[in-house]
């Protein structure tokens, strides 16, 4: 079995709101008071209650509170997103717009991100003529509604999501892999970690049972939807200090030398 991860480390800027929120449920939950959380952290109320309703908190804070809540911050995650509105699912009409040019649907997402006329024309290098026969476009299909001064207003709110069977899934997936093993061709020419950037390129073999493989799946969907989960509130606070991070897993039941050896007669 082969396991290849490829990806780049992100700035995460979390909106807070909603954990916070998460983790004054969870402590009425429990019956758990201020001053309750405030002694098993080792401060005081008035810094329990500062931080919890004024003050920013960091990851490695929020972790701890929902320790002492028998919880985890990814947990906190979860239950923040589930309190998010129901996806917008787009149209085939939609669908079929995107699929056959995905530059749209950087603009639709540049739109949701919560960008201006001006920002949108910079971040993505149009010509205001351009630009505005692309919004048109949207327009057209209902996504957004042009409004006076260059004003757009969204007709289709974040999240959202498109069929797993239909054009858009299809269109992006092969966009998304063929940039991942572009970059990784060209830029990763041996095993790469950099602790620093977050940067990694970790190809590798292993031997394992059946479960054993069944288990190594399972984490790494559960590490993976845990980064969604943190990427989905990103979007939702239209944040745009964020990084984009690109990345593919894959692990199945192959052995590297078979792949080269087909590879060598192929060639000869």
């Amino acid at each position: 079995m082969t396991l290849y991860l490829f990806g780049n480390g992100p700035t995460m800027k979390l909106e807070e709101a909603k954990i916070k929120n998460s983790l004054k449920i969870l402590m009425r939950q429990q019956g758990m008071q201020y001053q309750d959380l405030a002694k098993i952290l080792r401060v005081s109320t008035a810094t329990v209650k500062r931080r919890l309703n004024k003050g920013e908190l960091s990851i490695s804070e929020l972790s701890e509170m929902a320790s002492c809540l028998g919880t985890s911050f990814y947990e906190l995650v979860e239950m923040s997103k589930q309190n998010m509105q129901e996806a917008y699912l787009f149209s085939e009409e939609q669908e079929k717009l995107f699929a056959g040019d995905l530059s749209y649907l950087m603009l639709f997402r540049s739109i949701i991100m919560g960008l201006n006329f001006m920002q949108i024309k910079t971040a993505l290098d149009l010509k205001e003529i351009e630009l505005r026969k692309k919004l048109r476009k949207l327009e057209d299909v209902e996504l957004i509604q042009l409004m006076p001064r260059d004003r757009i207003n969204q007709l289709a709110r974040f999240p959202f999501k498109w069929r797993e069977d239909g054009l858009l899934h299809k269109a992006y997936h092969h966009k998304n892999l063929e940039a991942i093993f572009s970059v990784i061709s060209t830029r990763y020419k041996t095993s790469t970690y950099n602790e620093e950037t977050g940067a990694i390129c970790k190809p590798f073999e292993l031997l394992l049972s059946q479960e054993n493989k069944k288990g190594l799946a399972r984490e790494l969907m559960d590490v993976l939807r845990k980064y969604q989960n943190l990427s989905l509130m990103e979007m939702n606070a239209k944040t745009t200090r964020g990084l984009t991070v690109s990345g593919i897993v894959h692990s199945d039941e192959f052995s590297i030398w078979d792949i080269e050896s087909s590879v060598r007669l192929k060639l000869d």
